[in-house]
């Protein structure tokens, strides 16, 4: 292995110590016991000190974060009317009809009460104020709440601390005091020309892919955006590093050749170096202008090395330009490795660099034409070296995307890209620039139509469990041994194989135990029951009422790949809004689900919409619905025992959906939980009437986000349970948990849990006994009656630094 390449590695790599120490730790003693062997003791000195600076720095800005967070989060949940000052740091991009846009603020008051805080937040305007840039100086006036936090099973802080922003809202009143100058603000300048002008020229349905193209502006639809992943196309429609390489280069050459026709300068100064030379501006100038992903930056660090040789008139190496564009990126930025575009920049570069050769000799044999020999090696190799990533965002893997890639790539890059630069710089010419957006909007809808084509061959995709920690560690170990150590051996792949087939089979097991996951889906319940025979029941899918974030792809879905559900025996929505049905249909779609319970009460009454779209999409995938009259009593499913108490024999008209919730209890052996989905006083009064042990329950889920219109005494004091469980976000506005409801629970000393403030919290119970177990923080109780937090692990010297978690 190249030295430097190892450096650079291993300072990018180091960053995830804080968070996994254990698996980091084991994963670079693999290592160096493979880089001792090849005899490389002061390179692996080298790189030990890399790897401690990098977990080092990284532990650090983590810490900072954290501390900044929990200040903010101790003011309290829900969103608060803000007035402050700052800069714009951030290019506005556009989504929707609103610009989002990043600011340094000082805030002056809260809720008219004066404040002093200042930090990174993130703020959405509206289309009117596309014009401001980056450097400007505004006032302003918004609604302002803690950034969404889904803690589940992934550990979020390393992506929230790498963005580093502590609140987001909606812009009401905006000034601007001080506008920017500089390269930055006439880059966003240039930026807010190319957008109007896509937006003046382009169809409706070709407009977000050209500003995808090129001003990295992610703005498609549900089903376009879910085409182009489930296609593998997406980077089709991301400036990626390939985009910008290709930019650059054919700059490049322009430059040479204009330089080349000037026959005094061409005499006299080597034109191709002073191209080189100044392609390396160009290609930060236009990594800025695309957006500055991590990806592209990554890629405008290897180009400038590589053209900076080639102006010095030394020899380019691709292996090292590719070490220092990794190693510099995190030099700058030590949070650089929970950059999801920069891993899979760092990743496909460095298969197109180290496997693409040996690819294309084993293809020559098989393919006699070298361009399509190169093509399908080069696209291979990359998706080769991006599967572990691709398949932590998602457990499928179109088989079509070698084919989809070799069709629609040279489309995109060789004729939309083109033509969509040819479209910016017409705009003084109206007849070319029209021509231009009309071309290239038939190439980029051709290039939709592919993604569409091939996403839709969902047999030929082929699902495979999402990589864990461990699992990554093997591959990554494994990976350097065979490239660097033992080539020509196969005891080694077949080490790796057998560890990987190990843990998957151990990760699939069933779990023989009740295992209740109350998830973190912010302002909404979602609860995942793992049954002791291996098969699964999901309550409700969270949501937020008007916002675009889906919980079933952001948090429901990555907790049931990991923890490898691949089948649900039912799904139940206790009622029919928002928050607790959004996410259901995501769900529906990726997984098979044998039944859906629904109270009816949302059909019967008309509600359309979301609500409607999940009913007809569970229909459509042949799965039954069943409603209180079919499912109130007891049946057992996989050992244990579910009772449906309410709405029995049917929800009521006479009362709204929170009071018509599914309750349910759910027992096993001596253990019990109680789910009351938004149960109300109301409700709350006819489940007294049921006979007293049928409502005990050792863990409660408490009724309708710990409202003050829940919880009442008569109830808690008649399920008497020994842990309550509230499900609530922290920009919730309406003020869950109640301090009235808190006060009940802390009169009658129950145990309080919420996922608010604990992230997902896990009850597990073999019948006996039960474990909590909490994302943010350890809990261990040995007996339900008396619980008691323990502090949680520390697993290395990195974690001193890091907030409890």
């Amino acid at each position: 292995m190249e030295p430097f390449l190892a450096f650079a590695f291993a300072l990018f790599c180091g960053a995830l110590a804080p968070l996994f120490p254990m698996q980091v730790g084991v994963a670079f003693v693999g290592i160096a016991l493979g880089w001792w062997k090849k005899g490389g003791r002061a390179g692996l000195l080298l790189a030990s000190l890399c790897f401690l600076l990098g977990g080092t720095r990284a532990c650090l800005a983590i810490a900072a974060f954290e501390r900044g967070r929990s200040a903010v989060e101790v003011e309290g949940n829900g969103i608060r009317a803000c007035e402050g000052e700052g800069e714009i740091v951030s290019s506005p991009t556009l989504r929707g009809d609103s610009f989002a846009w990043d600011a340094e603020v000082a805030l002056s008051s809260c809720d008219d009460a004066p404040v002093t805080w200042r930090g990174r937040i993130r703020l959405y305007s509206e289309m009117a104020q596309g014009s401001l840039r980056r450097g400007d100086r505004v006032r302003f006036f918004a609604r302002l709440g803690p950034m969404h936090r889904f803690w589940n099973d992934d550990d979020p802080r390393g992506d929230e601390a790498h963005r580093g922003i502590l609140r987001s809202g909606s812009v009401v009143l905006l000034d601007v005091t001080h506008q920017g100058r500089g390269a930055a603000a006439a880059i966003d300048r240039a930026r807010s020309h190319v957008r109007e002008r896509i937006l003046a020229s382009f169809s409706r349905e070709s407009a977000p892919f050209a500003r995808a193209l090129m001003l990295g502006e992610n703005d498609l639809d549900t089903e376009d955006d879910r085409a182009f992943r489930s296609s593998g196309l997406s980077h089709l429609l991301a400036v990626s590093g390939v985009h910008l390489v290709l930019a650059v280069l054919v700059a490049v050459r322009v430059l040479r050749a204009m330089l080349l026709r000037w026959t005094w300068f061409a005499m006299r100064v080597p034109s191709d170096r002073v191209a080189s030379g100044l392609g390396v501006p160009i290609a930060w100038l236009y990594a800025d202008f695309a957006g500055g992903s991590g990806s592209a930056l990554r890629a405008a660090w290897m180009l400038s090395a590589l053209l900076l040789a080639r102006a010095c008139g030394r020899r380019s190496s691709g292996v090292r330009a590719y070490s220092l564009s990794v190693f510099a990126l995190s030099l700058i930025d030590p949070l650089a490795v929970f950059d999801v575009s920069v891993v899979l920049s760092v990743l496909a570069t460095g298969g197109l660099l180290l496997i693409s050769q040996p690819v294309e000799k084993k293809l020559a044999p098989w393919i006699s034409v070298s361009v399509l020999r190169t093509s399908i090696a080069a696209t291979a190799s990359a998706t080769i070296a991006c599967t572990p990533i691709l398949l932590r965002m998602s457990s499928r893997i179109p088989t079509g995307s070698l084919l989809a890639n070799l069709v629609a790539g040279p489309l995109g890059e060789l004729f939309a890209l083109p033509l969509c630069f040819l479209h910016a710089l017409a705009s003084p010419v109206p007849p070319l620039e029209r021509g231009a957006a009309m071309m290239a909007t038939y190439a980029l809808l051709m290039v939709k139509t592919f993604a569409h084509r091939f996403s839709t061959d969902e047999a030929g995709a082929l699902v495979l469990g999402r990589p864990l920690p461990w699992q990554l560690v093997i591959l990554a170990v494994g990976a350097f041994w065979i490239v660097s150590v033992s080539a020509s051996r196969t005891w080694m792949p077949m080490l790796a194989a057998g560890a990987l087939l190990l843990s998957e089979i151990d990760a699939q097991s069933a779990p023989h135990e009740l295992r209740v996951t109350f998830l973190d889906v912010g302002q909404g319940d979602s609860a995942l029951l793992q049954l002791p025979s291996g098969g699964s029941v999901l309550l409700d899918g969270g949501g937020f009422v008007g916002s675009p974030t889906d919980p079933g792809t952001r948090a429901i879905l990555p907790l049931l790949a990991s923890r490898r559900v691949g089948a649900l025996r039912a799904m139940v929505l206790s009622h029919p809004h928002p928050d607790h049905f959004t996410g259901l249909a995501s769900v529906a779609r990726e997984i098979p689900v044998d039944e859906l319970w629904d109270t009816g009460q949302g059909e019967r009454e008309g509600t359309g919409g979301p609500y409607e779209a999940l009913l007809a999409t569970v229909r459509s995938l042949g799965s039954k619905v069943l409603r209180p009259h079919e499912l109130c009593g007891s049946r057992t499913i996989d050992g244990v025992e579910f009772t449906v108490l309410a709405p029995c024999p049917d929800a009521s008209s006479d009362r709204g959906p929170n009071d018509n919730s599914f309750v349910l209890r759910v027992k096993y052996k001596s253990r019990t939980f109680l789910f009351t989905g938004d149960a109300e006083h109301e409700e709350e009064g006819e489940l007294l009437r049921l006979p007293a042990e049928s409502l005990q329950a050792d863990v409660l889920k408490v009724g309708h986000h710990g409202s003050r219109t829940s919880s009442g005494g008569a109830f808690l004091d008649r399920v008497a349970p020994a842990i309550a469980i509230v499900s609530s976000g922290v920009r919730n506005r309406y003020g869950h948990p109640h301090p009235t409801t808190l006060a009940t629970f802390e009169e009658k000393r129950i145990p309080l849990h919420r996922t608010d403030r604990e992230g997902a919290i896990t009850v597990s119970t073999d019948g006996q006994s039960l474990r909590v177990e909490t994302a943010r923080q350890g809990y261990r109780a040995k007996d339900a009656a008396e619980p008691t937090a323990t502090p949680p692990k520390r697993d290395s010297w990195f974690a001193r630094f890091l907030p409890a978690r």
